[in-house]
């Protein structure tokens, strides 16, 4: 070493103090002429490495084995590059406060340099003492006789191992233009992201570029001379999709992008390691990726290209899964528990209109009795709103269409809620006998008023509540209004009246109650019957109270519209109506 190390180290020094800006400062064989010096003995500490701190090359030790990772040694020339002493450099902590991509990436390294013995080159920019500093960096594998790895650094000549640590060369690069340390920052941000990065040329489908990440998936160096190259097939056929036409209509796509279109996006199942054959018959042990393709230029070869970034998305989509898990479990207790409670209550107002029948019964027994006949119903209608609002999440609520008497249906709910009422509120019901009738389910349309009046009762102490109805003037659908004299609704809490489990506020929601699922319900329902909703509102003041407004299709036998009950089938499927509440 003594005899061969200084001249190769003056090399390197001369080299390093001779490069200009128009020489290639980025050849890695002009920077570490003295590699082979290193490669071929093995080294005792401390005595092989006193020559090294003569020489203007920076040279550090470090052990990149998980949970050990140290850097026990650097000559002058690295600690002055980096403005640290040797003691601050081996006390911090190489284990801790790094990202999962730089954890990644020291992973690699210690895989290469210190199990498989290769050497390893990069470029790689730091901040010591926040000023950038763009390095050259030569990784050799050094088989070092030292007391590092022992409790204490104990330095006897019983205590001494043998280990191969990744040795370090450094180089600085001595100017770069604006362009030049852009596009190497660049370089940088991509080699250390977490994401799969790869550049495509568009024309041949060859892969120019990959990302360290790209590399260690597609199993590729773009070093080797007999390695099959990397393209957009291969890329594509490790995806999962539901048959060979959606693969190939993805891959005319790509080709037809322009530098004009949008990025082309999708998401895939695919084998954990696409380079990993074994796995790819473990269909259990399928990974998600979001797929982004973005058209570009490559900014090396100025040809159309494609550049790719692979987002593995399967926490995602097990949180996915494990949510739409917990809501079927949800909805199966809620079913479950709305069958038990609807027994019960259907019993109870079995009874209760058995008693009422009584002649003998007098008038305050059947007032009682007719309270707890109102309340009974209003129960078993909250039961069935909880179990629609399930299927309502589930895209089966459904409607058998019919002829519906709207003049019956109201005066069946009026019976209902009039016991409801407030003192000194009056129900007005001012539909008339001679309405045509609705083409819709007379159960769901019992349903539909029963809410809207429900929600006036609630939020009406004083005045009236009226429900009216007209036809519209093509006289294909019939208006329904519900009028209160209430408190009214605040114009920016409108848009949120028919969110299930919501109610205009949260002080409304303490001092009234309820569960935010009439309205809901309402919408779903109007919605399965082809029909529209809207509310206006004035919130304070004398003329306070809120307007709900339903439009429902006339029935017709025969003729076009939207009430002929052969052109619109039997049933209905309140499926639109659902989907902003999932």
């Amino acid at each position: 070493l003594s005899e061969e190390l200084p001249a190769s180290s003056g090399n390197c020094r001369e080299r390093t103090g001779r490069m200009g800006d128009s020489e290639k400062q980025n050849s890695f064989d002009e920077q570490f002429a003295c590699e082979s010096v290193f490669t071929d003995r093995t080294f005792r500490w401390p005595e092989d490495f006193q020559i090294l701190e003569q020489s203007s090359c920076g040279y550090v030790l470090i052990d990149f084995t998980k949970g050990k990772k140290k850097r026990p040694w650097a000559n002058g020339a690295y600690l002055e590059m980096m403005g640290q002493t040797l003691d601050k450099l081996r006390e911090f902590d190489m284990n801790k406060n790094n990202s999962d991509a730089i954890h990644k990436w020291e992973e690699d390294k210690w895989r290469t340099v210190q199990v498989e013995k290769k050497s390893c080159r990069f470029v790689r920019t730091l901040y010591p003492n926040n000023v950038p500093k763009t390095l050259f960096w030569n990784l050799l594998p050094l088989r070092v006789v030292h007391p590092f790895s022992l409790p204490g650094g104990d330095c006897t000549e019983s205590a001494m191992v043998e280990d191969t640590l990744c040795f370090c060369q450094v180089a600085q690069q001595k100017s770069l233009t604006p362009e030049e340390k852009e596009m190497r920052r660049s370089h940088e941000l991509m080699n250390y992201a977490e994401v799969i990065g790869l550049v495509i040329d568009k024309v041949t489908g060859v892969v120019d570029y990959a990302n360290p990440q790209a590399k260690r998936y597609y199993g590729v160096s773009f070093s080797r001379t007999d390695e099959k190259p990397l393209d957009l097939s291969t890329i594509l056929s490790t995806c999962v999709f539901q048959s060979d036409g959606e693969r190939d209509a993805i891959h005319h796509s790509l080709q037809e992008l322009t530098l004009q279109s949008n990025p082309l996006q999708f998401e895939c199942s695919k084998t954990p390691n696409a380079a990993d054959s074994a796995s790819a018959q473990q269909n259990s042990g399928m990974v998600w990726h979001r797929m982004v393709f973005v058209p570009c230029t490559n900014p090396e070869t100025g040809k159309d290209g494609l550049f790719v970034n692979e987002y593995d998305i399967s926490e995602l989509k097990k949180v996915q899964s494990d949510l739409r898990a917990a809501n079927m479990a949800q909805d199966s207790l809620v079913a479950s528990v709305t069958h038990e409670l609807r027994t019960p209550l259907i019993g109870m107002i079995g009874l209760t209109d058995s008693l009422m029948q009584d002649t003998k019964a007098s008038a305050a027994v059947k007032k009682s009795l007719s309270i707890i006949r109102s309340c009974g119903w209003r129960l078993n209608l909250l039961v069935n709103d909880i179990l629609d609002a399930a299927s309502t999440k589930r895209n089966t609520l459904k409607v058998k269409l019919g002829s519906v008497n709207l003049w019956e249906a109201m005066s069946e709910v009026e019976a209902l809620v009039a016991p409801l009422l407030q003192r000194g509120v009056v129900l007005r019901n001012q539909i008339s006998m001679d309405l045509p009738p609705l083409l819709g389910d007379s159960g769901r349309i019992t349903q539909i008023l029963m809410n809207l009046l429900q929600n006036s009762v609630k939020f009406t102490a004083a005045g009236s509540i009226s429900v009216s109805a007209s036809p519209t003037p093509d006289g294909a659908f019939l208006e329904v209004s519900v009028r209160d004299t209430g408190i009214g609704v605040a114009a920016d809490k409108l848009s949120s009246v028919f969110k299930a489990f919501q109610q205009a506020d949260s002080e409304i929601a303490r001092e009234f109650g309820g569960t935010g699922l009439g309205l809901s319900l309402v919408r779903s329902l109007v919605a399965a019957h082809k029909g529209k909703i809207r509310v206006s509102s004035n919130h304070g003041g004398p003329d306070s109270g809120t307007v709900f407004t339903i439009t429902l299709p006339v029935f017709r036998k025969e003729g076009p519209g939207p009430g002929n009950l052969n052109a619109e089938g039997a049933e209905g499927k309140a499926s639109e109506a659902g989907q902003e509440e999932k």
